[in-house]
């Protein structure tokens, strides 16, 4: 069990959290979900308190938590693969394909949200960091011939997203 990947995965998304709660519009998910479990107004006014406390520019507080969710995602599902004959998915993949390809549905207007370039830059250069992060390696595992803890956590990663949405 490799416990850094673990404790830099769950860094990464406790600090994309951080952003969201902080930074990102009350309307997300998360926002909602975290206000229901706060007495009236406390999430609004400790929000009005972290910015006079902590600036983070805009293009920060919208950019990096998708970097930090992929590159936790794929720190998680380095070395994942499932086989089905002579195709193999690698599960590494997966994070930075689905960003990217949310980022590419926002420019056809497919999605809600508003395209940005350097999205696709910031989740690229996240899944690369994670990739090639030395020392944080796991064995090989495959998928499709012994389900491994981390193939659930895996998705449990990915069902982050939904909490990233905006809830109307």
């Amino acid at each position: 069990m490799n416990l850094a990947s673990i404790a830099l995965s769950i860094l990464s998304l406790l600090s994309s959290l951080w952003l969201y709660v902080g930074y990102r519009s009350e309307d997300t998910w998360v926002n909602v979900m975290v206000a229901s479990m706060l007495p009236a107004g406390v999430l609004h006014h400790a929000r009005e308190v972290l910015h006079t406390i902590i600036f983070v520019p805009d293009s920060l507080a919208w950019r990096v938590p998708g970097g930090l969710w992929v590159f936790a995602a794929t720190l998680l599902a380095r070395d994942l693969r499932v086989n089905w004959g002579r195709f193999r998915l690698e599960l590494a993949l997966l994070p930075v394909v689905m960003a990217v390809g949310i980022e590419v549905c926002q420019a056809f207007h497919i999605t809600d949200g508003a395209y940005d370039p350097w999205d696709i830059f910031t989740v690229i250069t996240a899944a690369a960091l994670a990739m090639k992060l030395p020392g944080f390696g796991w064995p090989p595992q495959e998928l499709n011939v012994r389900w491994h803890w981390r193939g659930s956590v895996c998705l449990a990663n990915f069902a982050i997203l939904i909490l990233a949405d905006v809830h109307r």
